[in-house]
């Protein structure tokens, strides 16, 4: 279910459960575009495991959670460079779940601004999230699309 407008990510989510969105799934990922959004590295390295890996179209790559964390201020760092304004969750969808994982389908909404130039990007991630107790981490996740490319090929400075 994509949503070419605008709406709340709770109206998402109260629009997702109708598919079956389980409610752990519905607060992950509620807190994980709020990390993305405004909070540090700790915060959304939290929601990853202790070992992860990472499918680009450039390559896979795995990580400890310690190492990814000191990747991110520089993944910041470039995306406020390239006028990132915002990273929204545009629709969330639950592919296949067992008593452990979760397998789920986001599409994300980015937002730029270059001098008084303002463009949107789309991109979709698939993660698989492992169920510990009540809560979810991230093990892997497969980035469908290069949001670094696509912030790049539109340099208007």
């Amino acid at each position: 279910m994509v949503f070419n407008y605008k709406i709340p990510l709770f109206l998402i989510f109260i629009i997702m459960k109708s598919s079956s969105l389980h409610p752990l799934v519905e607060k992950f990922f509620t807190e994980y575009e709020k990390n993305i959004q405004s909070n540090g590295p700790q915060y959304v390295a939290s929601q990853y495991a202790n070992s992860i890996m990472i499918a680009m179209p450039k390559g896979v790559y795995a990580f400890k959670n310690e190492e990814f964390v000191k990747m991110l201020p520089n993944r910041k760092d470039f995306f406020d460079k390239t006028g990132l304004q915002s990273s929204n969750i545009v629709s969330v969808e639950e592919i296949d779940h067992d008593e452990n994982y979760f397998l789920i389908k986001v599409i994300w909404n980015f937002k730029f601004k270059q001098k008084t130039h303002y463009f949107e990007v789309k991109n979709s991630a698939t993660y698989v999230l492992r169920k510990n107790g009540d809560s979810l981490h991230i093990i892997f996740q497969l980035d469908h699309e290069d949001l670094m490319e696509k912030a790049s090929n539109h340099n208007f400075a």
